[in-house]
């Protein structure tokens, strides 16, 4: 029987060898996930929508940071208010009292003093310190740059009141005393101006910056969601494509596997013809 080389035979097998291929990559990618062979496109393009959402998400932590500051530095100024109010009823209550009582309500006057200024001089967030701005490093001589964007420049300034002047006003020795009625209203010009303005024009201050930065945390969180989203979109895009490709794979190769077979029988054929 003379020897037939069956063209057919040959292209089948190219088709089944090249449909082999693209089923084992699909097939790799559906079982393990691995995108290094999808579109090289989408995949650098997902990578960096990730990548911007990773830096987002620090940045947003640093936002969290300042805020968690300034409510530790509000909650400390409401309750100084709250003792500011205590010491101005203490001065009223000195207006009328007899020799003996106004001692007391002196002695009592001093304390609160002393104990509203160390409360101040000592209020601190994560080491640093808030209220003192005799103290280069503190949060009122030095405001902080919190970061709330991709950019270095999407900064808010987070900053504490001054409380340097005010607390040496309330210093032992410095606030004055209830003996006298001149006495009782330089104190009480110091508790409620002096003091008390600085505290309550803080605590605006502090509250519209805690508003900021809420606001720009949500802002935070709705892109970090949208990259997240975009980069999983590119990233997962050849899924479907990789199902497509698996189940045409299968299918060429059923049908080669089916020319091969119908090209071996021409060849029997033909070999018989030929003999």
């Amino acid at each position: 029987m003379t020897d037939f080389i069956n063209p057919i035979s040959q292209i089948a097998g190219y088709a089944m060898k090249s449909a082999t291929v693209k089923l084992r990559e699909s097939g790799e990618r559906l079982a393990t996930g691995d995108r290094s062979k999808a579109n090289i496109v989408d995949y650098v393009v997902g990578a960096q929508l990730r990548d911007t959402a990773s830096v987002l998400k620090s940045v947003s932590k640093s936002a969290s940071y300042g805020i968690n500051l300034l409510k530790v530095a509000q909650s400390i100024l409401l309750a100084g208010k709250q003792q500011l109010v205590g010491l101005q009823d203490i001065i009223a209550q000195a207006n009328t009292a007899n020799p003996t009582t106004l001692a007391a309500l002196d002695a009592l006057y001093q304390a609160n003093t002393t104990d509203l200024n160390r409360q101040f001089v000592g209020a601190t967030f994560d080491g640093r310190i808030l209220f003192d701005d005799n103290v280069a490093a503190s949060v009122a001589a030095a405001p902080l740059d919190v970061r709330v964007g991709i950019l270095m420049t999407d900064i808010i300034k987070v900053s504490a009141p001054a409380l340097k002047a005010a607390t040496t006003k309330l210093d032992a020795g410095n606030a004055g005393d209830l003996t006298t009625a001149a006495n009782q209203v330089l104190a009480q010009t110091l508790i409620a101006t002096t003091v008390g303005d600085i505290v309550t024009n803080g605590l605006s201050s502090i509250g519209g910056q805690i508003e900021s930065l809420k606001n720009a945390s949500a802002a935070l969180s709705n892109s970090i969601q949208v990259q997240d989203d975009a980069a999983n979109g590119y990233l997962n895009t050849n899924y479907e494509d990789d199902s497509n490709n698996f189940k045409e794979s299968v299918a060429r190769i059923k049908g080669a596997i089916a020319t091969v077979v119908l090209a071996d029988r021409l060849v029997q054929e033909t070999g018989r013809l030929l003999d």
